[in-house]
């Protein structure tokens, strides 16, 4: 009797020991499970969440390459250059002062969250000389960094970064019957940019944007990271 009782105790030692060792397979499964399906949410989540700032950044470049657009075929520029191209300098004063005119009115226009989306806009002839600046009065840099902006192939408007990523613009040719004729020039607030386009109060640093902008030597960021992480 003692053997067949230490016999039963023995399998039933053995059945819960693998009933035990299945229970803990299947924790171990549901759990591999879980967090598979929570990786693959997070995942689909990131992947959303990165196509729909992409949209909007998209969108926004696309804004501002129109607002320069839009600026070259306003009557203001075309004054100026039609004049200087027929040699009449006796309106030249009045002329750039309608240029300057016209481009404090878009920063006026253009605002997001009430804080304007440029914080200067530029006009240079082709011979790179500066004909109206938002920023006159305030200290400028050298005239042959504006220069260095001129580019007839830019005629769609492009976006482009200044001193190492931390200034971000948009650039766009300017032309006079179908003569280049110069280049618009307006700089963009990008900490602005980051918090009204890009970011958002419930979201997480998994999210936090970081611009960057192709160049010669790689990639550059633009402005400042959000996230410090980043930076």
């Amino acid at each position: 009797p003692t053997a067949k009782l230490s016999q039963k105790h023995a399998v039933a030692t053995v059945l819960s020991g693998i009933t035990l060792l299945g229970y803990v397979t299947f924790l171990l499964y549901s759990n591999f499970h879980a967090t598979t399906r929570l990786q693959d949410l997070l995942r689909d989540k990131v992947h959303q969440e990165t196509e729909r700032r992409a949209g909007a950044l998209e969108y926004f470049f696309a804004e501002r390459r129109d607002d320069l657009q839009n600026l070259a075929l306003a009557p203001p520029l075309f004054v100026y250059f039609d004049n200087k191209a027929k040699d009449i300098g006796i309106t030249e004063k009045a002329d750039k002062r309608y240029v300057h005119i016209s481009f404090e009115n878009l920063i006026k226009r253009k605002q997001i969250d009430g804080s304007p989306i440029y914080r200067r806009i530029l006009l240079i002839d082709a011979n790179g000389d500066t004909v109206a600046d938002t920023l006159a009065d305030a200290e400028d840099p050298d005239p042959p960094q504006f220069k260095g902006f001129l580019d007839p192939n830019l005629r769609q408007g492009a976006i482009l970064t200044q001193d190492g990523g931390r200034a971000l613009l948009v650039s766009s040719a300017h032309f006079l019957k179908e003569q280049f004729a110069g280049q618009i020039l307006a700089w963009l607030n990008p900490q602005d940019l980051y918090r009204a386009m890009l970011t958002h109060g419930d979201a997480t640093e998994a999210f936090a944007p970081l611009l960057v902008s192709a160049t010669a030597a790689g990639l550059e960021p633009v402005g400042r990271a959000p996230n410090p992480l980043l930076a």
